[in-house]
């Protein structure tokens, strides 16, 4: 595994899940962009952090190993930015969108019946204007 030092472009995202065929369906449809970069793929936890500091997104597996998706979102919002974090389910129930949401995931998908969405969503929420963008005397 070849984990990135530096943040080279915008778009950078990390693929997590336990099930490797989930895995796959979400690197190929982040792969199918142009706009967007998959950095890698891992299957638990710990493997996550490992990333901390190249990432724009993270699209998490709610089922996913080690850590734990809870544990992970904490340590991830702790950062400065935090990472944007789609996490998916293949369980279509509110509770647990409201529960991910409400833990700080900026999106939750129910996966296969939104794969076709994923990069999308991934692409517009990891769209932040730079700083230099604005004028902070009151003016743009």
């Amino acid at each position: 595994m070849t984990i990135p030092t530096e943040k080279r472009d915008t778009g950078c995202v990390l693929v997590a899940s336990s099930d490797d065929k989930l895995r796959s369906l979400l690197a190929t449809s982040i792969e199918a962009t142009d706009t967007i970069r998959l950095v890698g793929q891992v299957t638990d936890g710990a493997s996550v952090l490992s990333y901390v500091g190249v990432l724009d997104a993270v699209v998490i597996d709610i089922a996913l190993g080690g850590l734990g998706v809870i544990a992970v979102m904490e340590h991830l919002l702790s950062r400065t930015p935090p990472p944007v974090i789609v996490v998916v389910s293949r369980a279509d129930a509110p509770y647990l969108r409201d529960a991910m949401v409400a833990a700080g995931a900026s999106d939750f998908l129910i996966i296969p019946s939104q794969i076709d969405v994923l990069a999308q969503r991934v692409q517009t929420l990891t769209v932040r204007p730079s700083r230099r963008d604005f004028d902070y005397r009151g003016g743009n």
